[in-house]
């Protein structure tokens, strides 16, 4: 042994009985001084932040599904028709219907003031309501307030479960119509929350700003005060304090804790539910709490290892400097090395040493140089692989390999496959076939290149990938990695009215190169498709399957048959947030290849301005036509279409509908006729 090995050895052992001796003490004051003061406050501040942003994002999600519920036009025509009509009141069943079981909320209601009917997705007619009966307070409550949405919280007897109600006003404050809404449950989540998290040692309550209970995980305490469970002065300095949220520590005087003669601290922390009176409460018995954090570690002997570790790398250390100044040189070129500096030098007289040190500095020096030889050799390798990346991408997206490949490309496998649920773009140039007949193949290829470059850009611009080029087609995908359907579908949309407008602008050039201007049909989709991987073992693509994207490809196909830019489906309609965008209901139509019946739109922003001014000016008289029509009003439904006719002379629709209910009015449709037209071509 030499001597640096020989000082180690002894030093070491004096560092092992100088630890043990100081265990004791060490533990007792760094468990009371440190842990227990600092521990995990900001920890349950943060959990109860993030529980209320969960909650705040469910209930302003509420908001907006209702407000769309509530505004819906057949709904109302409905309501005013004293719900008479069964074939609007079935599509009205299916709308609650899809609002509770495909996006995910519990319950969806509607109750019409006339009729007084309640009605939700589980049933047709769950009762009728009645000033009379105190669990009904609520409707004619809301009403007499004359505001056009309200959240309150109620315990459901019949589901056994608290709810968080949204209720909408269906017209307006001084004509309404009716409510409508939908119902989100909490309770398993409330309890959850404190079972995980805090085990026996703590409790949640969501209260009202005047100290009533709203939830709790014994449903007897419903309705009670919040007093009587915690001090009066933690909920009247919290309410009295406009702050969303705030931890409180309180020291219970009269509980003091044995073990190490702590005190007994209770942890409140509470945040205030936007848009709500509502505000979530936390009591956790800090001490307690922690003591059974710590309990196994006073038994063991933990800390002794600790603090033994801490001495025996302090005294390393030490004599390390002491013994020789050779390890801050050796470390000055291990740190070099990770650095990427390979020709940091070693000092000769290193080298030359007889002795461990010696042995090591002419390591690090034939490391340095094989670790330069194998860094330029990785350099020149990753530039390889990321312009392969590159190359890679032109042909599958980006956004696709997120999807399928996201542990890297060489994972990705024959059925690599992934559910979800996203926007379909399809566009179509019109008459391709009878265009490019008299264009030499490279003419093609050069006009279509052209051509998409001028397409990709309002797609990628709304967060969109082109999937596929299919001839002169283009299939394009919108699905943000949050999972939010809402803004994919504004996103097609936008591209969809982006591509419109490029177009425009395309043609022009056309026309000044003598080119004939061409024009486009756009269909757009949301709904389920599978994510994958095709192909055989040695040749695979990327793909997108489901019944949705035969759907979207169906809408592009349509575009021609109602003289339309953009059709977009229900399902993709009931999704858009932005107001500015300028729709009309133009069908109720089942596609060839698919059974089930969906209701189509036009979405008229990228027409010429003069046309969109005239769609604009008709809407009104066309959608109470189209409600006449699926009324059989066959007479008043001609007279409100011709109107529209004589503003838009143009108007493919209105003249197919006076078509219709022409015939119709000569050959009336069967009883059970619901206003669906099959179509068996694309």
């Amino acid at each position: 042994m030499n001597k640096v090995g020989f000082k180690l050895v002894l030093m070491t052992g004096i560092a092992v009985l100088l630890s043990v001796l100081l265990t004791g003490g060490f533990g007792y004051i760094s468990s009371k001084q440190i842990i227990y003061h600092d521990m995990e406050t900001a920890k349950i501040s943060n959990l109860v932040k993030l529980k209320t942003t969960t909650i705040e994002k469910k209930i302003h999600s509420g908001i907006e599904i209702s407000k769309k519920l509530a505004q819906d036009a057949t709904l109302q025509e409905w309501f005013k028709s004293n719900e008479k009509n069964e074939k609007l009141e079935h599509r009205i069943q299916q709308n609650l219907t899809f609002i509770a079981e495909d996006m995910g909320y519990s319950v969806a209601f509607i109750a019409n003031i006339t009729t007084l009917n309640f009605r939700t997705n589980r049933n047709k007619l769950t009762e009728v309501l009645s000033e009379n009966d105190p669990d009904d307070a609520w409707f004619f409550d809301f009403l007499n307030k004359k505001k056009s949405v309200e959240i309150n919280i109620d315990f459901n007897n019949d589901l056994n479960e608290m709810f968080v109600w949204v209720n909408a006003l269906m017209g307006s404050p001084d004509e309404p119509l009716g409510v409508a809404g939908i119902g989100l449950p909490f309770q398993e989540t409330f309890n959850d929350f404190t079972k995980n998290e805090f085990e026996e040692f703590g409790k949640v309550w969501m209260i009202n700003e005047k100290g009533q209970i709203q939830m709790d995980e014994q449903v007897e305490n419903i309705g009670g005060q919040i007093q009587d469970f915690i001090p009066a002065s933690v909920i009247t300095n919290f309410l009295a304090n406009p702050k969303k949220s705030s931890v409180q520590i309180y020291d219970d005087p009269d509980k003091i804790e044995t073990i190490f003669d702590w005190k007994q601290e209770v942890v409140f922390a509470m945040s205030r539910i936007a848009d709500t009176d509502s505000v979530i409460v936390i009591r956790i018995y800090k001490t307690r709490w922690l003591w059974h954090i710590l309990k196994p570690f006073f038994r063991g002997v933990l800390s002794s290892a600790m603090i033994t570790l801490v001495l025996v790398s302090s005294i390393f250390a030490l004599i390390s400097i002491l013994t020789t100044k050779i390890l801050t040189r050796l470390s000055q070129k291990v740190i070099a090395l990770g650095e990427e500096d390979f020709e940091f030098p070693l000092c000769q007289k290193d080298i030359d040493r007889k002795d461990e040190f010696g042995e090591i500095a002419r390591g690090l020096e034939t490391t340095g140089k094989k670790l330069s030889n194998a860094y330029h050799a990785l350099k020149e390798r990753e530039n390889r692989l990321k312009s392969l990346n590159k190359t890679f991408e032109r042909f599958v997206p980006r956004q696709f390999l997120n999807r399928i490949a996201k542990d890297g490309l060489e994972q990705i496998h024959l059925g690599n496959a992934e559910s979800d649920i996203i926007t379909i773009l399809f566009s179509d140039i019109r008459s391709f076939t009878s265009l490019s007949e008299n264009m030499a193949p490279q003419e093609i290829l050069n006009f279509l290149n052209a051509y998409f470059q001028q397409m990709n850009r309002p797609i990628h611009d709304n967060h969109g990938f082109i999937d596929k080029f299919i001839g002169d087609a283009i299939m394009a995908l919108f699905a943000r990695m949050d999972n939010s359907n809402q803004e994919d579908a504004n996103d097609a949309v936008l591209a969809a009215i982006g591509m419109q407008e490029n177009l425009t602008e395309y043609n022009r050039h056309r026309k000044k190169s003598g080119y004939i201007p061409i024009s486009i049909g756009i269909g757009v989709h949301t709904g389920p498709v599978v994510i994958g991987t095709v192909g055989s073992s040695d040749r695979m693509d990327s793909t997108v399957l489901g019944d949705s994207v035969n759907l979207a490809s169906r809408l592009e196909g349509l575009t021609k048959r109602y003289n339309s830019q953009i059709i977009i489906s229900s399902q993709t309609y009931r999704h858009l947030a932005d107001s500015d965008f300028l729709c009309r209901e133009l069908d109720f139509v089942s596609v060839k290849g698919r059974d089930k019946p969906v209701v189509i739109f036009e979405v008229f922003n990228s027409d010429p301005t003069n046309i969109r001014d005239l769609k604009q000016k008709m809407l009104s008289s066309y959608h109470k036509g189209l409600r006449n029509y699926y009324l059989k009003n066959w007479q008043e439904a001609i007279q409100l279409f011709k109107s529209c006719v004589a503003i838009y002379p143009e108007d493919v629709v209105s003249k197919m509908y006076i078509k219709r209910c022409s015939q119709f009015q000569q050959a009336p449709p069967p009883s059970d006729w619901s206003g669906v037209l099959r179509l068996y071509t694309k």
